[in-house]
């Protein structure tokens, strides 16, 4: 699996931002109802070609990932 290592502190400066977007998302979860955080998900969702019709497509989530190295990655020297 590719993301067990993000909280094992392999990689300190991934943790670190690991746990900050987590206590960000608390956070405004905390102090915004989710019903209004759906519903500007899903305007944004729906609205981002009109916005943008040739913006390429990411995903920040798979990046954050990829940077993430595996168990084998840390074991080999």
């Amino acid at each position: 699996m590719c993301g067990c290592s993000a909280f094992g502190w392999s990689v300190p400066w991934l943790s670190v931002l690991a746990m900050i977007v987590l206590s960000i998302g608390a956070l405004i979860l905390y102090h915004v109802p989710l019903r209004w955080l759906a519903l500007a998900w899903g305007v944004n969702k729906f609205t981002k070609k009109l916005r943008a019709p040739h913006a390429i497509d990411n995903n920040e989530l798979l990046d954050y990932l990829s940077r993430v190295p595996s168990d084998r990655e840390l074991v080999s020297p």
